[in-house]
């Protein structure tokens, strides 16, 4: 099986749904974030601190290509990841890219306040919102298909996953 690439704004669910989802199709499932904190032995917060976003941007995609090379994978990627044209490609073109979405009222609820978002650690309603519109083309144009996290409920999630991914 391809890789199954989870993408999707900070905060709609996709490390959680991924760990789900891998259980149910007995997949190992890869967090581009976790991996890149793996391989560089600090968090994501001194990353962008440190180094800025361009360097992190460079890892991001590196990681992607190397967690993404694989089959019979689920790859839980940033918010971010869909930024590069050329990872948006790359995972359109190497595996089944499912986008994870919601009202931005509920991001914002789920997100404002986590100090290990970098991006929106201190950011304002308005900010948070102009980058989701943003990048909202980017994720339709990145995916096979999209999938809404809403309501909350991962079975759910899942049942609309596996329908896309035509495993149910």
């Amino acid at each position: 099986m391809k890789p199954i690439f989870l993408i999707g704004f900070m905060g709609v669910g996709k490390t959680t749904i991924g760990r789900k989802l891998g259980k149910e199709l007995a997949l190992s499932v890869v967090d581009t974030d976790e991996e890149m904190v793996n391989q560089q032995g600090v968090e994501i917060p001194i990353i962008f601190s440190k180094h800025g976003e361009t360097y992190f941007r460079e890892l991001e995609e590196k990681i992607l290509v190397q967690c993404g090379s694989k089959e019979n994978v689920i790859v839980t990627t940033g918010g971010g990841m869909v930024l590069s044209s050329q990872n948006r490609k790359w995972m359109h073109d190497n595996g089944v890219v499912v986008w994870l979405d919601c009202q931005f009222e509920t991001i914002w609820q789920r997100v404002s306040g986590d100090h290990n978002r970098p991006l929106s650690n201190g950011a304002s309603y308005r900010e948070l919102f102009d980058r989701y519109t943003s990048r909202y083309a980017l994720y339709e144009e990145a995916a096979h298909f999209k999938v809404n996290t809403e309501d909350d409920d991962v079975v759910n999630t899942i049942h609309h996953i596996l329908k896309g991914l035509k495993l149910n």
